[in-house]
């Protein structure tokens, strides 16, 4: 083996060990477990680098939905579910994540959901795949106003009005929130707001 490509792998291996111990030193890397919720134990899959991060709820429809407010502290972290399980208006906090990393590796906490807890354990299992939150073109001013319409379903004939409003934190529709990205699930896309809007039904 000529002596130049001896010594690039080398260089290849010790980089990789490198990166493989920073690693291992970190909470970066594909973390999967289960959250232990009684009767309905629910399988998750966290995937974590230095700044950001993304969830998976295998058999959910949630595939890589952003991570909210993110913090990482030493060994433990701690974020919000909002974009992966909405609360759709529900009062209290948004379901969240506490972990800290365990003597074993393994993370451990806690999922709160709903004003409860549910114990939660996850194993690395390889690198991250952490999806970044998509940005979305910006709404235009020309579609802010007041927009009727009308449809049927299931016999019944249905009025819809919606008011879009442009803010200083962005667009609402009928006061709702709309969020600047989306969530891909195993049937289309999710567009979450922070209000459950009803269509009129018309007599």
């Amino acid at each position: 083996m000529p002596r130049t490509t001896a010594v690039l792998l080398l260089a290849l291996a010790a980089t990789w060990q490198a990166s493989a111990v920073a690693a291992a030193d970190t909470l970066s890397g594909r973390w999967e477990g289960r959250a232990d919720i009684p009767g309905a134990p629910m399988a998750i899959v966290l995937d974590l680098d230095a700044h950001a991060g993304s969830l998976t709820l295998p058999g959910r429809g949630v595939s890589g939905a952003p991570l909210r407010k993110l913090d990482i502290e030493g060994s433990k972290l701690r974020a919000s579910l909002e974009t992966a399980i909405p609360s759709f208006g529900a009062a209290g906090p948004a379901p969240s994540l506490e972990l800290e990393r365990r003597a074993d590796g393994r993370l451990s906490g806690q999922l709160l959901l709903g004003g409860l807890a549910a114990a939660l354990t996850l194993e690395r299992t390889g690198i991250a795949q952490v999806r970044l939150e998509p940005t979305s073109s910006p709404v235009s001013t020309a579609l802010a106003g007041i927009w009727r319409g009308r449809y049927e379903l299931g016999g019944y004939a249905r009025e819809v009005t919606l008011t879009i409003a442009a803010g200083e934190t962005g667009f609402t529709i009928n006061g709702a929130k709309l969020g600047h990205h989306q969530i891909e699930a195993s049937n289309g896309v999710i567009h979450p707001i922070d209000t459950v809007m009803m269509p009129a039904i018309t007599q």
